[in-house]
């Protein structure tokens, strides 16, 4: 992993977010699967458009590619990509983002990735449930970064998304720790949080990241 880290800083870190391939998010799983040995990244495009010239741009570049190829990707044991949208009641993602050296070592958070599995054609019903009732009992311990429908990959059908991705900041541990705890000693808020939502979901994966000293968001 951390030769993966290096490799990729100083090989294509800068290179992709020049072609517009904006790295918002860099996060290291620390608890759930693959602890230890899996990257999240969180990229900003304005479009789907975008993300197509983008691709384009990164095939042309023949030495870009040769230098991933080469030093980058024998550190990959695989890459599994989507295309998500934020959802319309979600945090709002800034455009203006500062560069990687000014947030290098800077005060880091903890993140909770939830990747929430709906049936299908009930996100919307979901999505109104969640920011009326369930996200504002959540603010008390995080801010959440943003809740996305999966636009193309796992979990799309010709009848809509039905996979959902929840991103919230913690401050630390103790913040985290502190809402299981008092979640489970208020029997209201347990039966919100772990019998009505969960009635809403066919399944959840929840995941502990810590973000990398390069991440944006962190």
């Amino acid at each position: 992993m951390s030769r993966r880290h290096e490799a990729f800083q100083e090989e294509t870190l800068q290179a992709l977010d020049d072609y517009g391939s904006r790295l918002i998010g860099a996060w290291e799983v620390i608890v759930g699967r693959e602890p230890g040995c899996a990257v999240w990244q969180l990229r900003q495009f304005a479009s789907l458009t975008a993300w197509e010239e983008h691709q384009e741009r990164v095939r042309q570049d023949g030495e870009l590619s040769a230098r991933r190829a080469q030093k980058v990707f024998p550190y990959n044991d695989f890459v599994d990509t989507s295309i998500v949208r934020l959802v319309a009641d979600s945090s709002y993602l800034v455009d203006d983002w500062p560069s990687f050296e000014e947030v290098r070592d800077e005060p880091s958070g903890l993140i909770e990735q939830r990747t929430i599995y709906l049936q299908p054609g009930e996100s919307g019903k979901h999505h109104e449930f969640y920011f009326n009732s369930i996200s504002p009992v959540l603010d008390e311990w995080s801010r959440l970064i943003g809740l996305f429908d999966t636009v193309i990959g796992p979990g799309t059908t010709n009848a809509g998304s039905h996979r959902s991705v929840e991103i919230r900041r913690y401050e630390n541990f103790v913040d985290w720790e502190n809402s299981r705890t008092s979640i489970e000693s208020n029997p209201n808020l347990r039966d919100l949080l772990k019998v009505q939502w969960l009635a809403r979901i066919v399944s959840v994966e929840s995941l502990l990241l810590q973000p990398l000293n390069y991440s944006r968001i962190r």
